[in-house]
């Protein structure tokens, strides 16, 4: 069964915006200091904390982002569906699934 590259194109744009909206919430929540300064030992501590936790998802988001761009990019230049390491196809249910990778499962594992 072949790609529907209009079916990836319309999922990855969809993750797109997700993720872009994903991020932007949580900087503009890293960037609120509201009341922080004056809070207490004990919520500087917990604020500290839940920024931490939206810093990895952050970074998790931003990389998703790429990879996401990557396989626009991909679908461009026409070379989407096939691995980036060593050429083979990639099962379209690995790309219905989860369509901005970039290697078969082959070269994923290994």
């Amino acid at each position: 069964m072949p790609v529907d590259v209009g079916q990836a194109r319309t999922a990855l744009l969809s993750k797109l915006e997700a993720i872009s909206r994903r991020h932007g919430a949580i900087n503009t929540h890293l960037r609120a200091q509201d009341g922080r300064l004056d809070a207490d030992f004990e919520d500087r501590v917990s604020f500290t904390a839940g920024d931490e936790v939206l810093e990895r998802l952050d970074d998790a988001g931003r990389a998703e982002l790429a990879a996401i761009r990557g396989a626009l990019d991909r679908l461009d230049a026409g070379t989407y569906g096939v691995c980036a390491r060593c050429e083979s196809s990639i099962a379209p249910g690995r790309l219905a699934i989860l369509p901005e990778v970039a290697l078969c499962t082959d070269c994923a594992e290994g």
